[in-house]
């Protein structure tokens, strides 16, 4: 059980379609330091709600031209490391 409540937190799956993005969408921005990768609570990793308007922040500015390496200048992405210039 995730250690915030129920409501605060997603599994990848749900975080997914709540960002309406596939699961490797995640797993992609999460290789490229774009999101943090949660520790495991048992067999499940629990997102924070609160990335659901980062990925839709990170999927529009794709839209817009920005790369992903130039997006991770703009904010940290919660993983605890720096932006790779």
């Amino acid at each position: 059980m995730p250690s915030s409540s129920a409501s605060e937190s997603l599994t990848i799956g749900r975080l997914a379609r709540a960002a309406d993005v596939g699961v490797e969408t995640i797993r992609y921005y999460q290789g490229r330091d774009l999101l943090p990768v949660p520790p495991s609570e048992g067999a499940f990793r629990y997102y924070p709600l609160s990335l659901v308007e980062r990925i839709r922040f990170i999927k529009r500015a794709q839209e817009l031209g920005f790369s992903p390496p130039q997006q991770n200048l703009w904010g940290d992405s919660g993983s605890g490391r720096r932006p790779k210039l």
